[in-house]
């Protein structure tokens, strides 16, 4: 007998959790509201906080029609427009005008003569004494300003640029001939010139007839060790010099350490 009310108990247990759930949305969906009835009362709050810091302003009328005066002509769609030296002020000094008046109508611009040169008066004075006619009926000779461009000449500043770029052109063409004559020579040399070469030549020569007066002056007989070294060395002095004046005595190129 007892099992049909067992079986009853697992519907009791969820229709009590059922209950339970919908009071807690319930509470949820209310705690919901005052968030938002809150939120809008700041809201609200906040909006009223903002107007009430320029309630103290008045208002200076800006794009208000202007009342329509007696005896004026002024259009009945016209607008007032002021202006205060200092904003919000009420006693400020205020300039007042309407917009007609700001922006007056353009009239048409007269037209300019086509002619290139003013055309005298009758009547005109030239050089203070009144013009004959047949001074005004002469031809004025136009400025330089109204002339036309002058033809057949070449104006200086492309004179100018012509010759720099002529001269930019040599430089180029005399720098390139240089580095290809340096490219023929031995790295870390230069080239003895003619009068370099001569010269050298010249003064090996007037070393070599010192040496030799040198070794003449010599004795016959150097037993001492002091005589052997200074006639060794005079004669290696004038083996290099032989060989240097042979070396510089050739007709090729010389190239000398720089």
């Amino acid at each position: 007998m007892q099992k049909p009310f067992e079986n009853r108990q697992p519907n009791i247990s969820a229709a009590r959790l059922n209950h339970a759930q919908i009071k807690e949305q319930e509470q949820l969906n209310k705690e919901r509201v005052r968030n938002d009835e809150f939120k809008q009362e700041r809201q609200n709050a906040l909006v009223q906080r903002q107007r009430a810091q320029f309630d103290h302003v008045t208002s200076h009328g800006y794009g208000t029609k202007a009342p329509p005066k007696q005896n004026d002509a002024t259009p009945v769609d016209d607008v007032e427009i002021r202006v205060f030296v200092r904003e919000c002020d009420p006693d400020a000094q205020a300039f007042s005008f309407f917009e007609s008046q700001a922006t007056p109508a353009q009239q048409p611009a007269a037209q300019a003569p086509r002619s290139g040169r003013a055309q005298p008066a009758p009547g005109a004075v030239l050089f203070g004494r009144r013009a004959s006619a047949e001074e005004r009926r002469a031809p004025q000779p136009q400025s330089r300003e109204l002339a036309g461009p002058t033809r057949g000449e070449v104006p200086a500043y492309l004179v100018k640029r012509k010759a720099e770029m002529q001269n930019e052109k040599q430089m180029i063409v005399a720098e390139m001939e240089r580095q290809k004559e340096l490219a023929q020579y031995p790295p870390g040399h230069r080239p003895v010139s003619e009068e370099e070469r001569r010269a050298i030549l010249d003064k090996l020569s007037q070393r070599k007839k010192e040496l030799e007066n040198e070794i003449g002056h010599l004795p016959m007989r150097f037993d001492t060790i002091a005589l052997r070294q200074k006639r060794q060395q005079l004669e290696t002095e004038m083996a290099e010099v032989e060989a240097a004046q042979q070396k510089f005595s050739v007709k090729k190129q010389l190239f000398v350490p720089i």
